[in-house]
């Protein structure tokens, strides 16, 4: 197991990784976190959604909330 000071170091250099992404990376990255969260969340609770379907509903809600 990893000690306390090197998880603390682990967290310095991903903190310092991040800065360095391009802001339109990052956005593509939390977007699919998002996504994927959500898959595996409505997975969870039962549903039968694929992934590409709920791609899918997001992408609608998503140009629905661009267009009001």
């Amino acid at each position: 197991m990893e000690s306390f000071k090197e998880i603390d170091q682990a967290l310095d250099k991903l903190r310092i990784d991040i800065k360095n992404i391009s802001p339109s990376i990052l956005e593509k990255i939390e977007e699919d976190f998002a996504l994927r969260f959500t898959y595996e969340s409505l997975k969870i609770e039962g549903s039968s959604l694929s992934f590409q379907e709920v791609k899918d509903l997001l992408a609608s809600i998503s140009s629905k909330t661009d267009k009001e």
